[in-house]
């Protein structure tokens, strides 16, 4: 838990959640809240269809409760705060996505009876232990993210755990809802003598079952009937067991009978039997009592835990849904970009828009089965879900309004009980639409002015649309009438709309234009549907002039505008082409660079592997080397010197090109030859050939295969070895000198004083790290001329010093 977290809720003093007022039931809340929608309204819409679905995510009674309870607000700002809520539910999932609620159990009741003096069973009371576990856990995870999510986490954050009463309950009921021995000292105590008073009885019968003439007994066994240890005779037998009945079976040919000897052992149990109960009576009626002082704490708990669940039931439903979290815009205006309704298996995405500012009613026409009702239903019920705190199944960047009331007026409603024709329910519900619309009222009317005269329902919907405008509501109304197209076209406050319908294969599209009034295509449906080709002749000879030129204008501006959609599409589909070819591009050149970069990295690892290689067979030829004559080492050391150089990490850095000059040469130059790897440095120079020294060995070249080169970066200044004495001693110091070059100065110094006969030979290297002390150990060790070496005396360098004692 979040340390801030965890010290706030240690400061929250316990009677002060105990204390407070008694939280409403979903019920009470929805009824309490100004009805956006009531609730014929939100059944034409199928906002109850959408909240079922949702409440299959909750995992807690109480919040398929609260989902089912939802209802829309009207204000922007509880909006807001509900779809952040949803949004800070999804976050959450994110990070724990498999956390659930499913130990909670709705305990208010119980809770609700305990108060009240009553004695809860061990089942109730393993429920309320469940649900405080429960509440503890779903309060530890909020909180964990309490810093990310602080709205999801206000919500549990009151939540308290009453002290001691999850563990008293554990502690006494078992996960079988039985109360424990150790639920108290007497309990146990009892328990211990009943187990002991039934094991004497049980003894004593068996042997007095032994005693028994079989033919009196049906079987020798002990079984307990009525709460009392008997044994099976046969009633013939009866007279001759003495003892008491307490059972027969079902054929009435055996009586189970008590021994007059076990009598008194099973009064003892039974009086036992008595305490224990009545222990276990005691023990239910604290703990229940505990509970029910708990009362408002644990209805508190149950309510936030609802709350949260249904928080989350809606994030996992707007997961799955593909939903997003809508803008809340500041008026009535509204842009729905792919919109789809929650209910289609696979609907076809629609982008609806109306600018409050310029025009507040669309007027929605087109083909029959074209999608026009459906269109409509998505503008509502999108809109009741985001006023609900729901996230929508529509494109990132849209935005919805908050509408104080919503009114819809969707299908036949004719009743033949109440004498209603299909005309006289939509003028019924169309008068309700009127009478409460308002400024923020959303009004949807499918097939406005149906059911009637053509000429007069289009008459009364223009006028019903007029009315609804001028009392500031936004309107979204259905229609085949071409004088509602008209009106739409005229009204500055009013735009058309319409379904798409594919005039090649005579088939809707589903897709919704804006801007463009629809045609009905009635005929050319009766004529795919199979009606005869000369009837549907006659009826279009029939239409009016003015009817066929306003539906040939319709298909023509349709054609049109298909034509330039399919023009951008084309456009769109080229310009996405280039760009995927663009960036399948750049993946190439970043798959080329990666690739060199592997390259030239295994390259390196295996340069690195072959000179470690290299330097170790070397080390092995020096070593031979060194037993053997001293023209042999001579040349062993010249063959080493010279592979090291042409091994050496700095003859050719990677990825660093080597600048050359001319081929004329300076003593001190260092020169590449075409016949060795590496650079040597320039001895001496005749006409035809140069001398250069390779490491310690020399060798001369034709000047025409050597160039000049320049060195990447002067090296420092090395301390030569310095050699001195004579006759008994030979001293040297090899301090400041790398490895290879230390061995090679120690071997010639070596040489040298074996030549002058010298008896000792003092090597100076200093103390350091050792490894200068360690290499000239190895060179002296395995030559045939060392006697024996060790450190010079404290008063002569000590361990900085090595004195090789020489044979003569």
């Amino acid at each position: 838990m979040h340390p801030a977290i965890a010290d706030r809720r240690r400061t929250v003093k316990f009677a002060a959640v105990t204390e407070q007022t008694e939280q409403p039931t979903a019920t009470e809340r929805a009824d309490r809240q100004m009805a956006v929608a009531d609730g014929q309204t939100r059944g034409l819409l199928e906002l109850p269809a959408v909240l079922e679905r949702i409440a299959h995510f909750a995992s807690f009674s109480a919040a398929r409760a609260e989902v089912r309870a939802l209802r829309p607000v009207a204000a922007r700002e509880m909006v807001s705060a509900r779809l952040e809520l949803t949004a800070q539910g999804r976050q959450f999932l994110e990070v724990s996505p498999s956390f659930t609620v499913g130990g909670a159990r709705d305990v208010r009741d119980r809770a609700e009876r305990a108060a009240r003096g009553a004695r809860l069973d061990p089942t109730d009371l393993l429920d309320v232990h469940d649900h405080l576990r429960a509440t503890r856990l779903a309060v530890a995870a909020v909180a964990r993210q309490a810093a990310e999510v602080p709205a999801l986490w206000s919500v549990v954050e009151a939540a308290s755990d009453p002290p001691d009463l999850e563990g008293r309950i554990s502690a006494a009921i078992d996960e079988e809802a039985e109360v424990r021995d150790e639920a108290s000292a007497e309990l146990a105590r009892l328990r211990r003598m009943l187990a002991r008073a039934r094991g004497r009885l049980t003894r004593l019968l068996e042997r007095l079952i032994q005693q028994v003439s079989a033919d009196v007994l049906r079987e020798r066994l002990v079984t307990e009937r009525r709460r009392r240890l008997t044994v099976p005779v046969r009633r013939e037998r009866q007279r001759d067991f003495p003892g008491v009945v307490h059972d027969v079976s079902a054929s009435g040919a055996t009586v189970f009978m008590e021994p007059l000897a076990a009598i008194e052992a099973g009064n003892e149990i039974r009086s036992l039997e008595v305490a224990e109960r009545r222990e276990v009576e005691r023990i239910l009626l604290e703990l229940s009592a505990a509970v029910g002082a708990e009362r408002k704490t644990l209805n508190a708990a149950v309510q936030a835990l609802a709350e949260l669940d249904r928080t989350l039931a809606a994030a996992r439903y707007a997961t799955a849904t593909e939903a997003v979290a809508p803008a809340v815009s500041d008026d009535t205006s509204f842009d729905l970009q792919a919109a789809r309704h929650p209910l289609l298996e696979k609907p076809v995405p629609i982008d609806v828009h109306l600018d409050g500012a310029q025009a507040r009613a669309l007027v929605i026409t087109g083909a029959n089965t074209g999608g026009k009702t459906v269109a409509l239903k998505t503008v509502g019920l999108l809109h009741l879900m985001a006023a609900c705190g729901l996230h929508v199944p529509a494109k990132p960047g849209s935005w919805v309004a908050v509408f104080e009331r919503v009114v819809a007026d969707i299908g036949d409603a004719q009743s033949i009980e109440h004498s209603l024709s299909t005309f006289a329910s939509h003028v019924r519900n169309l008068r309700a639409m009127v009478e409460t619309a308002g400024p923020g009222a959303l009004a949807l009317a499918d097939e406005i002015g149906a059911g009637t005269d053509p000429d007069e329902g289009a008459a009364l919907g223009q006028a019903v649309i007029a009315v609804l405008l001028e009392r500031g509501a936004t309107v979204v109304a259905t229609t085949h009438h071409p004088a509602l197209k008209a009106f739409a076209a005229s009204h500055p406050a009013t735009r058309n709309a319409s379904v798409e319908f594919d005039h090649a294969t005579l088939r809707p599209t589903y897709r919704l234009r804006l801007g463009i009034p629809g045609s009905s295509n009635a005929l050319d449906i009766a004529d795919r549907l199979g009606l005869e080709t000369a009837i549907v002749d006659d009826a279009r000879a029939r239409m009016s002039k003015g009817a066929l030129d306003l539906e040939r204008a319709i298909i023509d501006a349709q054609n049109e505008r298909a034509a330039a959609e399919r023009e951008r599409t084309a456009s769109a589909q080229a310009r996405s082409a280039a760009e995927r070819s663009r960036r399948e591009f750049d993946e190439q050149i970043d798959e080329l660079e990666r690739d060199r970069d592997t390259l030239l990295r295994d390259a390196r690892r295996e340069a690195r592997e072959l000179l470690r290689d290299a330097r170790q067979a070397l080390q092995e030829a020096r070593r031979a080397a060194r037993t053997g004559r001293p023209g042999d080492r001579r040349a062993a050391r010249a063959s080493f010197g010279a592979t090291e150089q042409r091994l050496a990490p700095g003859a050719l850095p990677p990825n660093q090109p080597t600048e050359r000059g001319p081929l004329e040469v300076r003593v001190g130059d260092e020169v590449e030859a075409d016949g060795f790897t590496g650079r040597a440095v320039v001895l001496g120079i005749t006409e035809q050939s140069v001398e250069v020294a390779i490491g310690s060995a020399r060798a001369t070249f034709d000047r025409a295969r050597l160039q000049r080169v320049f060195p990447a970066s002067p090296r420092p200044p090395r301390r030569r070895p310095r050699a001195s004495g004579g006759g008994g001693m030979q001293e040297i110091d090899i301090r400041g000198m790398r490895a290879d070059e230390a061995a090679d100065a120690a071997e010639r110094s070596l040489d040298e004083a074996l030549r002058q006969g010298a008896a000792t030979l003092r090597i100076i290297h200093g103390k350091g790290t050792g490894a200068l002390r360690a290499v000239v150990a190895e060179a002296l060790s395995g030559h045939a001329s060392v006697r024996r070496h060790a450190p010079a005396p404290l008063n002569e360098g000590g361990d900085g010093v090595t004195v090789a004692t020489l044979r003569s």
